[in-house]
């Protein structure tokens, strides 16, 4: 398969690592957005990597977020593919 038009996810995105605040079989969309971010992290590297930037381990009882600010092509926004 091939897209016209796709965007690279890739590169320095805002993250927060928060406590869990439901069950573990409770969707994350339930989970509230954080109001802080603990600083920037590179992806596509998990967190427990040193090439992520971040360099910490994750708990069972944690939930990693993600923010980036991203321009839609469809909105006048560059198209990221090569």
């Amino acid at each position: 398969m091939e897209r016209p038009h796709w965007a690279s996810l890739n590169g320095w995105w805002d993250y927060a690592v928060v406590d869990a605040t439901g069950a573990r079989d409770t969707p994350l969309d339930d989970e509230p957005v954080p109001d802080h971010w603990d600083g920037t992290i590179r992806v596509p590297f998990a967190i427990e990597t040193a090439a992520s930037g971040v360099h910490r381990k994750l708990t069972p009882d944690q939930v990693l977020h993600y923010h980036r600010r991203l321009a839609s092509p469809r909105s006048g926004g560059a198209d990221a593919s090569p």
